[in-house]
């Protein structure tokens, strides 16, 4: 009896710290300063459309392992470094796991390359 009284007490404890701790912690994320402006924002909310570009250049240019500004020849040479890597014929030989992750990869460097040639310096 007494270890059912336990098991219950402790499972009541358990619930109640559990809730607690989602309701200090999972409801409102807490203020972050915005980028050097000194204005704050709601970390939950969407970032402004110039923060959701800038992220996806850096995003891109992590992609090809490249650093911000370049060149096109950088770029050109970050582009094939990588396509060397995971371009599909390359794998064709190997499992059907890797052969989908190559097709994923390549599918993704090219995107990149497409959305930074516009950016690449002379």
């Amino acid at each position: 009896m007494m270890k059912i009284l336990a098991a219950v007490v402790f499972a009541l404890l358990g619930y109640w710290l559990i809730t607690w701790v989602l309701e200090q912690f999972g409801g409102k994320r807490p203020v972050e300063p915005q980028g050097g402006s000194g204005e704050y924002h709601n970390a939950g909310a969407a970032p402004p459309p110039q923060d959701r570009a800038r992220e996806a250049v850096q995003q891109y240019c992590r992609e090809l392992e490249i650093d911000l500004p370049f060149t096109q020849a950088q770029l050109r040479d970050a582009y094939r470094r990588k396509m060397s890597e995971y371009h599909p014929d390359k794998v064709a030989t190997l499992g059907k796991e890797l052969q989908d992750l190559a097709e994923t990869k390549s599918k993704a460097i090219n995107v990149a390359y497409e959305q930074l040639s516009p950016l690449a310096r002379g």
